[in-house]
Order: structure tokens, then C-alpha cells, then sequence
């Protein structure tokens, strides 16, 4: 192995054994049975868990070539553990892919087919949205059909000159911050991340998005897979449980991708925030409804001005709205 890599398909994941096997299960299948070994690698970072993980991991790794495995002694975030797996990678393109989320059937044999094709530098994969109904993805229910919402595949070879197309396309962006959903050369991704780090801090949890929209702006050959080939489950949030986490990463983290777009997409900026404002509002509503205080998040997205016109002007109604009469109306 190792030369003759196409892609490596990169998997983070920390505690969540029975997901990740569901979802390495499908990876597994689609080698062997597409003859795709010596041309694709699964690498899976496990950022120490504590749970069955390594078990599992060290069982896999021991019976498949093409699956490498870093089982890390301490935990380095997810930003820090896809750092060190995209290091670990052979192919000359990568596939970032979420622990919990699956693949359809010949899912990557199309993936490798736009590759030989049209040779892209970024690809977006379109998805559906799953709600898993047990703990291990065996059951669950699609409750979107296709993000993308368009007909055919579509090539963008210069970004700033075919603008208008993408414009069009008003779920591209927001693909481009789900693991699964994005592929794109190795060695871009890293020329890309130095200067990613100017924007965004080391841990921010969407670290892997801001070399991916620098690059799609500067060097374009972005290629939109139309036909939805993975299942984003859609449940609980990977990286926390909790409403004052959730408010942090979106305030905080996705605030400094929001800066990134502003820079390199301006077009694409307005709608992007409108899309996080629309979504932490909602969460501020629901967390008042159960009686949870976040007015301080309240007042630092507005504040910061986090959201544009007329989204901060609803987060200060929302923070001068008793709790009560949010329950009660809302």
C-alpha cells in the first residue's frame, strides 16, 4: 500500500463504539466487494476513548490492510486528532467522514469515478438527513431527502467566474462544515491550513472547513456530486450535549469561519450568517422554554454582532422576553 492510494477516508471518533462499526461495517463492505483494496485506505483516529473503541479498532486493523488506526494516549480534540490522521494519510485525496454518519451503496466507487474523470480539486457530496432511531444506525428514518437539490452534477472550474452557479445552489456552503460531505486533494488541504490558522483557532471544531473554503475560492475545480451518497445523522450534536456548549461553538467557533467566508466568499456571506443566526435562535428559544438562562449569549451575540439585519435585533427581543412568556407563546 501506500504509492497507489487514491483516497483515504479519514474517521475520527471518541466514544462511540457501536456507531463507528455500523459505519466502518459500510467502508469495509464496498472495498472488498468493488475490488478497491490498494486503492483506498480507512484511517481512524480515536481520540482515547474509553469506551469498546480500541477493541474494536485493534480487531479491524489486524484483519483488514487497508485500514490504519492511531489509538491516541490522550484526547486531542477533533481538530487536533484530524490533524494527525490526515499526516497518516497515503492517497492523494481525503475524504473526511463522521463516525456516526454511513454511506449508500457504491457510494465510493462514484467518488473515485469523478476523481479519474474530472481530476477536481474539491468535491461536495451530497446528502440526506437520518434520524437514527437506536444506537447504532441499523435503524433510523431519512427525514431530508437531498441537501443539495439539484439535477445533475455540476463543475465549477473557476470559482469567481461561475459564482452565479453556486449562488444558486443555497445548500453548497453549509456542506462544506459536515465531515462527510467533503473530499478534496491531501496536499491542498494541508498548503491551505497554515493560513486556515490565521482565521481560526487550533481547536476550533471547524477547523477542516476553513482550508476548504480558501481553497475553493482561490483555486476553484470544485466538483458537486448531485445524487445524495451519504446519511447524515442528525441527532444530538457530536461534540456536546449540552444548550451553553452548542451556543459556545456556534458564537465562537463559527463565528471565525463566518470571518473566513466574509473574506474569500463575500457573495456567500450574508446567507451564511443568516443560516447560523436562524439556528441559534432557535436553540435560545428552546433553552428558554426549559427555563435554562442564556442571557449572557444573548448579549454577546449582539454585541459582537454576530448576525446580520434583522437577526440581532430578534436575539435582543428574545433576551428582554420574560422565560415565562416564552414557554407560554412559543
Amino acid at each position: 500500500m501506500g504509492n497507489n492510494i487514491t483516497l483515504s477516508v479519514l474517521i475520527t471518533t471518541y466514544n462511540r463504539a457501536a456507531f463507528l462499526e455500523t459505519t466502518v461495517s459500510g467502508f469495509i463492505s464496498q472495498i472488498i466487494s468493488g475490488g478497491l483494496v490498494g486503492k483506498v485506505e480507512v484511517i481512524i483516529g480515536n481520540d482515547a476513548s474509553s469506551d469498546d473503541t480500541k477493541t474494536y479498532l485493534d480487531k479491524i486493523s489486524r484483519q483488514h490492510q487497508f485500514i490504519k488506526v492511531l489509538n491516541h494516549p490522550k484526547n486531542l480534540g477533533l481538530s487536533g486528532n484530524m490533524e494527525a490522521i490526515v499526516a497518516a494519510a497515503s492517497g492523494e485525496y481525503i475524504w473526511h467522514f463522521g463516525e456516526d454518519d454511513l454511506i449508500i451503496n457504491r457510494a465510493i466507487q462514484k467518488v473515485l469515478q469523478v476523481i479519474n474523470d474530472h481530476n477536481p480539486n474539491y468535491l461536495i457530496i451530497n446528502t440526506k438527513n437520518i434520524l437514527s432511531l437506536d444506537n447504532r444506525n441499523l435503524d433510523y428514518k431519512i427525514v431530508v431527502e437531498d441537501r443539495l437539490n439539484i439535477q445533475k452534477d455540476v463543475f465549477v472550474k473557476n470559482f469567481e467566474a461561475e459564482a452565479n452557479t453556486l449562488f444558486k445552489i443555497e445548500n453548497w456552503l453549509y456542506l462544506t462544515g459536515l465531515l462527510s460531505a467533503v473530499a478534496c486533494k491531501r496536499q491542498l488541504f494541508l498548503d491551505w491550513m497554515d493560513k486556515a490558522k490565521h482565521y481560526v483557532h487550533k481547536d476550533n471544531v471547524y477547523l477542516y472547513q476553513a482550508p476548504v473554503i480558501m481553497g475553493i475560492a482561490k483555486l476553484g475545480k470544485l466538483y458537486l456530486i448531485a445524487e445524495p451518497l451519504v446519511l447524515h445523522r442528525k441527532n444530538e450534536n457530536h461534540w456536546t450535549h449540552s444548550v451553553p456548549g452548542i451556543l459556545m461553538v456556534n458564537l465562537y467557533d463559527s463565528r471565525e469561519i463566518v470571518n473566513v467566508i466574509r473574506e474569500y466568499m463575500p457573495r456567500e456571506a450574508a446567507r451564511h450568517q443568516k443560516r447560523f443566526a436562524a439556528f441559534i435562535l432557535a436553540i435560545i428559544l428552546s433553552a428558554k422554554r426549559k427555563g435554562i438562562n442564556v442571557n449572557k449569549y444573548i448579549l454577546d451575540a449582539f454585541k459582537r454582532n454576530y448576525n446580520c439585519y434583522p437577526y440581532n435585533f430578534r436575539f435582543l427581543a428574545v433576551l428582554l422576553i420574560p422565560g415565562f412568556i416564552v414557554r407560554r407563546f412559543f
